[in-house]
């Protein structure tokens, strides 16, 4: 649908880049930064064996999260372990299955930082089956700051990404470029793209 829009020149504007070369204008989060400050945020609390869920890895944004969890680790002496890794698809039974997954390959895991609050909670139950206390044998940290992650138990520790702000910087690039589309031969134009910041959200799981 995307490239149909572009073909026919209707003025649009993506949630989420396709791609690192997305060919129209875009609005996304810094999924990037939001991965790295979860990381750092959990090699703080003094853990050291930290898996990731991610998201499903056709998606740009699952990524660019995997992308910065990796580079956290690594700039902190201590590379990620593959083994530590294990892809989701960004659903409640998706967590469950990555995390009994690195559970059974990696026992000894001490942390966990989910590509989605629905991974995180898939992953919470089954470290609880499992028997492992969140956040004294594992921390737990999510993204997306959605009601799940308030009303877990222990609340989660998540990245909020600005999605009021990131609807109004839709707006504002669909506005420019309709403006752009006056009588006249049609221009060509570099897309846009617009990142705005995230926050890691604290709370207990971690």
């Amino acid at each position: 649908l995307p490239d149909l829009l572009a073909e026919l020149e209707i003025p649009a504007v993506i949630s989420g880049p396709r791609s690192a070369a997305e060919s129209l204008t875009s609005v996304d989060s810094d999924n990037y930064a939001g991965a790295r400050a979860a990381v750092e945020h959990l090699l703080s609390r003094g853990r050291r064996r930290i898996a990731h869920i991610t998201g499903a890895l056709d998606v740009y944004g699952a990524q660019r999260r995997a992308d910065g969890y990796r580079d956290a680790l690594t700039d902190a002496g201590r590379p990620a372990d593959e083994l530590l890794i294990e892809p989701g698809d960004f659903t409640e039974e998706g967590g469950r299955r990555a995390m009994t997954t690195l559970l059974s390959r990696r026992p000894d895991l001490d942390a966990v930082f989910a590509g989605s609050d629905v991974m995180a909670a898939g992953a919470r139950q089954v470290l609880r089956e499992a028997g492992r206390r969140i956040p004294q044998d594992v921390a737990l940290v999510g993204y997306d700051d959605s009601a799940i992650a308030r009303h877990m138990d222990p609340p989660l520790t998540s990245v909020r990404q600005p999605i009021v702000e990131m609807g109004r910087a839709m707006i504002d690039l669909l506005l420019t470029e309709i403006a752009g589309r006056g009588p006249g031969p049609a221009r060509e134009a570099a897309p846009r793209r617009a990142v705005l910041p995230v926050q890691l959200v604290v709370r207990a799981s971690s």
